[in-house]
């Protein structure tokens, strides 16, 4: 192992650390700790947990150490620890030199594991070392057909220059949530560079969903050889994308049918998009309706339905259509067909009356004639 620059180390066992043996799965066993570093005189160097543990049992298992850090939580995973001279992961703590430092050390186990080791002898110092941070940055959300263009942020806070590997679509087999997996269209997938101590570099990508949908994209993954000799991984976050239909609208309209001369029917508005959808409806033509105009307010990826009705009309052949505006964009329903026929109800009673005339007088004719 490289002898590592170190300013001050300690074993955490002198804060009085015994370590955590547990030989049973679903078990969770947790020790505190309190360190002060802020009289020590160090102008370079960084605050490096270093976290030596042992995993007996099925490979992939849901065990893992958690680090708590002034309240902030790290989760190391089995796979994390780099395994020579005991296996050890590494938890960068940049304010070890100016603030004193709460750590809660947890060893949780899972299902499959038969035994699980969190060693007193773990520890935790100052280093004149690199600390790297890498960030995905996406579009909050784009339209259907376009690429989104994800950037890569790594910064170097610490005080040494460091020669990393990044792949920029890197598999996350522990992810919470579920990852949208993606090919990069435009841009390298990968890239070595040396960030220099104190440096921040951005890289440039795209990708190109083809489905409307929410995305949590994949991470991307970091490697390089810290000052204890051994390759390390730092992975981002996920960030999130909204891939949006290019129309924020859709608007169709659904006959009700005629009612004594009057056609009724609705309109109903669907917003593919979740933010709020604001416009109006406009019938045409707009002297066969009442109230032709309206205007409407659709909730993200809600829907609504519109009733009208035209006014009373004479008898002929009729086509509407519905116009929706949001005041950038227009959408239009096909048009609807539809006929009035005036019945002529006088004639109709003329001839009710004197078909009744000639029955009763057939009526009569037969009576007489039998009698």
């Amino acid at each position: 192992m490289l002898v590592s620059f170190s300013f001050a180390a300690d074993s955490l066992a002198i804060y009085g650390f015994q370590g955590i043996d547990i030989t049973e799965s679903g078990q969770k066993e947790c020790a505190t700790l309190n360190v002060d570093y802020t009289q020590k005189e160090s102008i370079s160097e960084n605050g490096i947990l270093s976290v030596r543990a042992e995993f007996i049992g099925k490979d992939s298992d849901n065990s893992y150490v958690l680090a708590k850090i002034n309240g902030e939580e790290t989760r190391i995973w089995p796979e994390e620890f780099v395994c020579d001279s005991g296996c050890w992961a590494r938890v960068y703590i940049p304010e070890l030199k100016y603030t004193p430092t709460e750590i809660e050390i947890c060893l949780i186990t899972g299902g499959a594991t038969q035994k699980a080791t969190l060693f007193s002898n773990s520890t935790i110092g100052l280093y004149s070392s690199p600390i790297l941070l890498i960030e995905n940055v996406s579009p909050e959300k784009i339209l259907l057909g376009q690429r989104a263009e994800l950037k890569t942020i790594i910064k170097n806070i610490g005080s040494r220059d460091a020669d990393i590997f990044v792949q920029f679509v890197g598999e996350d087999t522990r992810a919470i949530i579920e990852i949208s997996s993606f090919d990069i269209v435009e841009g390298d997938p990968k890239a070595t560079a040396t960030i220099k101590a104190g440096e921040t570099r951005i890289f440039s990508y795209y990708i190109k969903p083809n489905l409307t949908s929410s995305y949590n994209l994949p991470s991307s993954i970091l490697t390089f050889t810290n000052i204890f000799g051994e390759k390390q991984k730092v992975s981002s976050n996920h960030p999130a994308l909204s891939v949006l239909d290019p129309n924020q609208a859709d608007i169709i309209m659904i006959s009700d049918g005629l009612n004594e001369d009057m056609f009724k029917f609705k309109v109903k508005v669907t917003n593919n998009w979740s933010e709020s959808f604001y416009g109006t409806i406009e019938i045409m033509p707009s002297d066969l309706v009442e109230n032709s105009q309206r205007d409407i307010v659709i909730l993200g990826n809600d829907e609504g339905e519109f009733e009208f009705m035209t006014k009373v009309l004479a008898p002929g052949n009729y086509s509407i259509s519905a116009i929706l505006l949001d005041g950038n964009d227009t959408f239009t329903t096909t048009s609807t067909s539809f006929e009035v026929n005036k019945v002529d109800f006088v004639f109709e009673i003329i001839l009710a009356i004197v078909g009744g005339i000639i029955a009763l007088a057939i009526f009569l004719v037969i009576y007489f004639w039998e009698n």
